[in-house]
C-alpha cells in the first residue's frame, strides 16, 4: 500500500457526513463503502477498499476502520466504535462531521488572520534592508564624516547592509 497520511480537515468531515447520510437513511455499511471505494481517488481508493473488505467479511465497521494504517484519526475511530456500541452510529457521525468541519474552519481561519501579519513582516524587512542599501550607496555621512549609523550597532554604508544580512540570516 502507498504512503497515505492521516485523512483530516474537510475531506473527513465530507466523509463523516455522507456516512451519516446513508446510515439515516438505512443504506447497508457494505453498500456504502462499495459506493465511499469506487468514489475515491488516490491513496484513499485503496484504504477505502481495505474497509469495504472489512465490512464484507463480517467485521465491525470499528474493526475495519483501524486496519486501515491509521489513516483514520483516534477520534474518529473511537467515536464510531461509541456510535457502533450504543446505535446511534448516525448522530454520532453527524456530530464528528460538525466537529471536523468546525476544525477545518478554524484552521482556515487562523492562516487567513496570520497572512497579513507575515506580509507586514516581510515588507517591513524588505523596507529596511532598502534604506540601508539607499543610504550606503549614496554614501551618506553625518557632519563628522562618520558613516551614518542606521542600525545602532556602531557601522555604517555597506558594513551596515552585510551586518543586516547577517542578522536576518541568523534569524
Amino acid at each position: 500500500m502507498h504512503f497515505q497520511r492521516r485523512l483530516s480537515g474537510k475531506p473527513l468531515a465530507e466523509l463523516c457526513h455522507r456516512l451519516a447520510i446513508s446510515a439515516e437513511s438505512g443504506i447497508d455499511i457494505r453498500r456504502t463503502w462499495e459506493r465511499e471505494a469506487a468514489n475515491a481517488t488516490g491513496g484513499l481508493k485503496a484504504t477505502f477498499r481495505l474497509v469495504r473488505q472489512g465490512v464484507e467479511q463480517g467485521d465491525t465497521l470499528t474493526e475495519s476502520l483501524s486496519k486501515a494504517n491509521e489513516v483514520f484519526p483516534r477520534l474518529f475511530l473511537k467515536m464510531v466504535e461509541v456510535g457502533e456500541k450504543t446505535g446511534c452510529l448516525p448522530e454520532v457521525l453527524h456530530r464528528l462531521s460538525a466537529h471536523y468541519q468546525h476544525q477545518h474552519e478554524m484552521g482556515a481561519s487562523l492562516r487567513a488572520s496570520l497572512a497579513w501579519p507575515c506580509l507586514q513582516l516581510l515588507m517591513a524587512v524588505g523596507v529596511i534592508g532598502l534604506i540601508l542599501v539607499v543610504f550606503a550607496s549614496l554614501g551618506t555621512t553625518r557632519i563628522n564624516g562618520e558613516p551614518l549609523d542606521l542600525l545602532g550597532f556602531g557601522v555604517g554604508g555597506w558594513a551596515a547592509v552585510t551586518l543586516y544580512v547577517q542578522i536576518l540570516i541568523g534569524c
